[in-house]
């Protein structure tokens, strides 16, 4: 089956490299979408592992226009099973109007393939998803039934969170590599440290999931699970205990709080909680009240990162930062994800 990946923009890069690390297989990237063939087992694969993807959909066709969509009979028929409902979700086409003119086009197109489905539009069994990228539609069957990169361990949340799929934009782009000694300082909600245990020791950002049995192809298929490991541990701290404890209570939620070391330790107690030289990076995101502690951020870190080892600040991309010279500036990049917009610093320990 042919899998249509939907990411943020800016995320497409990323997410061809994190399926290649999965299943290693031959993909098309084009802009905010990635299509790769896959068996169901693969396709599961995906679907758990996967974090810096938006929406996973088994691909019905994509076009250039709309009228000219037409679906495989066989293929619905392995996707639904007799009496699913369904209902047809249409993104990034502008005007309501239209949006209903092509949710009724697709589900016309359903219904002609395969006639013993239903539609709902409260409660469906399972979504039909229109997305326009500016040059194609591409149309397909939600695999998960829902967007993936809010995640569903984010319940006790920090006015500054950052979802999922950037968390770990950030974590991957700090260069982190399995089996490094990680620091997240200032934790907020846990997010970072949370997307950045999961990539470490690769486990499921997605649980079993009941959605996956309403889709025949997939409901016999075995749930994917990596072998036991040598736990990698990340550390996090925060001066704000409230902070600690939705951290802790949201790797609960990601079933990974045994690979998580959550502290409340303030800033100014680093080189005393932690040893000289101890971690290999550090990722902080530095909210405007926390800019002012700068100084003390370049010491702190110079004490407990090894040299040759990585800094990344994030901030906001009018923060006027200076660089300390204890560090050298490896990269500089702003992104932005609908109206908010970041910037982040990679240093490297002189």
């Amino acid at each position: 089956m042919k899998l249509c990946l939907l990411v943020n923009s800016g995320f497409e890069e990323l997410a061809k490299q994190e399926v290649e690390e999965l299943v290693n297989k031959k993909i098309q990237v084009s802009t905010q979408v990635l299509e790769v063939e896959a068996t169901p087992e693969e396709a599961l694969k995906l679907a758990t592992h996967l974090q810096s993807v938006r929406r996973i959909l088994i691909a019905f066709d994509s076009v250039t226009e709309i009228n000219k969509a037409k679906f495989d009979p066989k293929l619905l028929s392995q996707l639904f099973f007799d009496e699913n409902t369904f209902k047809v979700e249409v993104e990034q086409v502008k005007g309501n109007s239209t949006r209903i003119e092509i949710a009724q086009k697709i589900a016309g197109e359903v219904f002609s393939c395969f006639d013993k489905v239903k539609l709902d539009l409260r409660k469906p069994e399972s979504y039909v998803v229109v997305f326009f990228n500016g040059e194609r539609y591409f149309i397909g069957l939600d695999l998960v039934g829902k967007e993936i990169n809010s995640r569903e361990y984010r319940i006790f949340l920090s006015p500054a969170s950052f979802k999922g799929d950037l968390a770990y934009y950030f974590v991957r782009s700090s260069g982190l590599k399995i089996g490094e000694q990680l620091l997240i300082g200032f934790a907020k909600d846990g997010t970072l440290a949370i997307e950045a245990v999961l990539f470490m020791n690769q486990l499921p950002v997605l649980k079993q999931n009941e959605f996956w049995k309403k889709i025949p192809i997939l409901a016999k298929t075995a749930y994917y699970t990596n072998p036991v490991k040598e736990k990698m541990m990340v550390q996090a701290t925060d001066t704000n205990m409230q902070n600690i404890t939705a951290t802790r209570k949201n790797s609960i939620l990601a079933g990974c709080k045994d690979y998580l070391g959550a502290q409340k330790y303030s800033l100014d107690e680093w080189d005393i909680k932690f040893s000289k030289e101890q971690f290999d990076r550090i990722i902080l995101q530095v909210t405007t009240k926390d800019e002012d502690e700068i100084n003390e951020i370049y010491y702190q870190t110079s004490y407990v990162l090894k040299h040759g080892g990585f800094l990344m600040l994030i901030g906001r991309p009018t923060w006027d930062l200076t660089i300390s010279e204890k560090f050298e500036l490896i990269e500089c990049k702003e992104i932005f994800k609908g109206e908010s917009g970041y910037k982040f610093w990679l240093l490297k320990r002189l």
